[in-house]
């Protein structure tokens, strides 16, 4: 199964919110895999060339589990989505952002959501990260 990443919107937005991880991840066979990154278009330069410069990033786009396990490591915010019904042709999802701190009053589901007419499961789970990456301060 392959990995989606976050679009350019979502990982602009969880730069901001204070996403900064390292831009690659370490592959199973030792070597270095590159998460794809969003550039500001000045020619961007590969990795293995000397010139390469960080400066000329806009953003890491990182996969959604790497994104959705920064939020509730980081932030103690977890996102789910569930199948809630099916209705005929529809799926009824019920997609949440719930606080997870213990040491906080206000913990529990801090926003619920029903979406129905998309069919992409990691369609729904980013537009709940974006949701969730609004939130935070």
């Amino acid at each position: 199964m392959e990995l989606k990443v976050v679009s350019e919107e979502t990982a602009k937005l969880a730069k901001e919110k204070g996403f900064n991880q390292n831009p690659y991840v370490a592959a199973k066979n030792g070597s270095r895999a590159y998460y794809p990154e969003f550039t500001d278009g000045s020619g961007k330069v590969t990795k293995n060339d000397p010139l390469y410069n960080l400066e000329h990033v806009i953003a890491i786009a990182p996969s959604l589990p790497i994104l959705k396990q920064w939020l509730r490591t980081e932030h103690k915010l977890h996102v789910q989505v569930t199948v809630e019904q099916i209705v005929g042709d529809t799926t009824v999802y019920q997609a949440e952002i719930i606080k997870e701190d213990k040491d906080e009053p206000k913990t529990g589901v801090l926003r619920s959501y029903k979406i129905a007419g998309l069919t992409d499961h990691d369609e729904i789970l980013e537009q709940i990260i974006q949701k969730a990456l609004i939130t935070l301060k």
